[in-house]
């Protein structure tokens, strides 16, 4: 399970529904939505937190899909884009889903450890 502190925020995947939870809360904050935001895709992804390492406090999150050409329609993004010329791609893919960063949050490095932590994850590290 990749886990790692890099400066003043550690990455993790989510563990527990309370993780889990709190990235749905989260997103309904960053995307102006009245309470959290939960879909039926939230249990077949892999849920990216990022915290503070000064309170431990959730600061940005991304979730991920994997899967291949043969999946595709199964996507989330294939609700809404015609996704079919991509289901003879023989290789993995990862669908990059629901990133977001606290709005009161307004540092540069949240995102980088967040693209750190999908390098990891593409790397299978």
């Amino acid at each position: 399970m990749m886990s790692f502190v890099k400066g003043s925020y550690e990455v993790s995947v989510a563990k527990s529904d309370d993780d889990l939870s709190e990235s749905q809360i989260l997103c309904g904050l960053c995307f102006n939505l009245e309470g959290s935001d939960a879909d039926g895709f939230d249990k077949s992804c892999s849920h990216i937190l990022i915290r503070s390492t000064q309170d431990n406090r959730l600061v940005g999150y991304f979730r991920m899909l994997a899967g291949t050409g043969a999946s595709i329609d199964s996507s989330y993004s294939a609700q809404f884009y015609d996704l079919s010329a991509l289901a003879g791609f023989s290789g993995s893919m990862i669908e990059l889903g629901q990133f977001c960063i606290h709005p009161s949050e307004q540092v540069p490095d949240i995102i980088r450890i967040a693209w750190a932590a999908l390098t990891a994850c593409v790397d299978g590290k």
